[in-house]
């Protein structure tokens, strides 16, 4: 983002100094540049629409990483979609008492599936970490993508 620095009177000169190398004396204040994604140099896209918001949810749902969800929203980059895509899921609003009584019994009924996996991949890793680390450790790691 420029910064632009104007001389006072008697001389109506403003000096622009781009950040970057450019400095340059004008006449006439400059406008800084328009806002852009990036690494992409082209302009950021604003606004969702309704077609954008479904694909995000779709592709999350069908396990699409953020880079193949990005791949089919021109203008959209992965951190765009990812930002999108956390802020949707907070205008869900307060988890209701349905909602989670629903969560509650979806996650009774595989719990015992999910420990028995989470056992053979600590299995897997030895050094005598148990199941719990091991979910843990994925779990955290999966939130930071």
């Amino acid at each position: 983002m420029g910064l632009i620095l104007a001389l006072f009177p008697p001389s109506p000169l403003f000096l622009c100094y781009d950040g970057v190398h450019n400095c340059k004396e004008t006449t006439e204040p400059i406008m800084p540049p328009i806002k852009t994604e990036k690494n992409t140099g082209t302009a950021a896209k604003s606004g969702w629409s309704q077609q954008e918001d479904t694909a995000l949810t779709e592709g999350r749902e069908n396990g699409l990483s953020w880079e193949e969800i990005s791949a089919q929203l021109p203008g959209r980059t992965v951190i765009a979609c990812k930002r999108r895509f956390d802020n949707r899921q907070r205008q869900s609003g307060p988890w209701s008492e349905e909602e989670v009584a629903v969560l509650s019994r979806s996650f009774d009924a595989e719990a015992a599936e999910w420990r028995e996996f989470w056992k053979k991949v600590a299995k897997g890793v030895g050094n005598g970490r148990s199941w719990q680390n091991c979910a843990k450790k994925m779990m955290d790691d999966w939130k930071k993508q």
